[in-house]
């Protein structure tokens, strides 16, 4: 039963959560709408949707075949950990420092294996398909290879949770801000009182060269 519980419901939160801002600013990308604020101007607008289709059939596979099963072994790996899996809610102030490690885990995993999937032996078979959006677009941000989409999501969603041993609340509400987070990075637009995406935008753009 906390299986199931685990596994379903940190998976409709992670999708919720990406698909409906994601949608939204692929409306906006469609109908060529906020050009004020698209921080590459006239790429994407109108978009093909040919486009659009591709990427998001390429994404339910990676949600379906790579993130479910994930969700699966780390809740294996939670249980090993002994996490906190009790009835009762742990205190805000445990949430709060819980998710400022989750926070930082995630920043140092990140930039280390995105390092190295810019590496020349890694970056054409893994990460060169995620770069193929030079002005990407809210529902890209799964767009990648399987393997680069466990480095980049599966794992990092749940480095943090494993590390402490975290009570699932606290898990869900990472996965929330996490996978918005990520949406938000990928979606082309610069809107007041939201993260700004021009660092990761400008990534994209000029892709580093892979080391040799």
């Amino acid at each position: 039963m906390l299986l199931l519980v685990w596994v379903t419901v940190t998976a409709l939160l992670a999708y919720t959560t990406y698909w409906a801002p994601a949608s939204l600013y692929t409306l906006l990308d469609i109908t060529s709408s906020l050009p004020d604020y698209k921080i590459q101007p006239g790429t994407n607008q109108p978009i093909s949707i040919s486009s659009v289709l591709k990427c998001v059939v390429l994404v339910h596979l990676n949600h379906v075949l790579v993130t479910l099963p994930g969700l699966h072994i780390s809740y294996y790996l939670m249980l090993a950990r002994d996490a906190d899996f009790s009835p009762y809610l742990p205190s805000l102030t445990t949430i709060c420092w819980h998710l400022v490690v989750f926070t930082l885990v995630d920043e140092v995993w990140s930039y280390y294996s995105h390092r190295l999937l810019h590496h020349h032996i890694l970056y054409k078979y893994f990460h060169k398909m995620h770069h193929r959006w030079r002005s990407p677009i809210a529902i890209s941000s799964d767009y990648s290879h399987p393997v680069d989409h466990v480095l980049s999501a599966v794992v990092p969603s749940v480095l943090g949770p494993l590390l402490l041993g975290s009570h699932p609340i606290t898990v869900w509400l990472w996965v929330i801000l996490t996978t918005f987070n990520v949406v938000i990075h990928h979606s082309g637009y610069s809107i007041p009182f939201l993260p700004s995406p021009h660092f990761h935008d400008f990534h994209h753009l000029r892709v580093i060269a892979p080391k040799r």
